[in-house]
């Protein structure tokens, strides 16, 4: 059990990237924008430019200074707010449209589509696994010979 829970951790496994992907497509079927009104959609609204702030601060490291982190950290997270509300915003109008032609279920297709695209794009690059072979080996960077 605790081999497969190491795998689960490490977030370029297999198995991480299926929980990723399950988690991700049931989160998409399950909160619906278009049933969010009020406190609940402004929360989420709030918590990604909060995520945003923090991970944009943190990306810069010590590097920067703390104005110029605090600066980033703003910048990144009013992008992802306003992301969080065009996204929401287009998640809505969709599924209202979807409806509106007769679509049966479209949460469950956002799910699906929610759940394949985030299996695609939380592959391991191919040039990441050529450069982490070069190291393995003992070679240099490949891109730096």
């Amino acid at each position: 059990m605790s081999d497969l829970l190491t795998r689960v951790r490490d977030l370029e496994s297999p198995e991480s990237r299926l929980v990723q992907s399950v988690a991700t497509g049931l989160f998409t079927v399950f909160v619906s924008p278009r049933r969010l009104q009020g406190p609940p959609l402004t929360t989420i609204h709030a918590l990604s430019g909060l995520a945003g702030v923090a991970g944009g601060a943190v990306a810069v490291g010590e590097s920067a200074s703390p104005a110029q982190r605090a600066a980033i950290g703003a910048t990144v997270g009013a992008l992802l707010t306003g992301a969080s509300v065009l996204g929401m915003a287009a998640d809505s109008r969709l599924e209202g449209w979807l409806r509106g032609k007769g679509v049966r279920h479209p949460r469950v297709w956002f799910g699906l589509a929610a759940a394949v695209l985030t299996w695609l794009t939380s592959a391991p690059r191919q040039q990441d696994e050529v450069e982490l072979e070069a190291e393995a080996e003992g070679g240099a960077d490949p891109d730096h010979r």
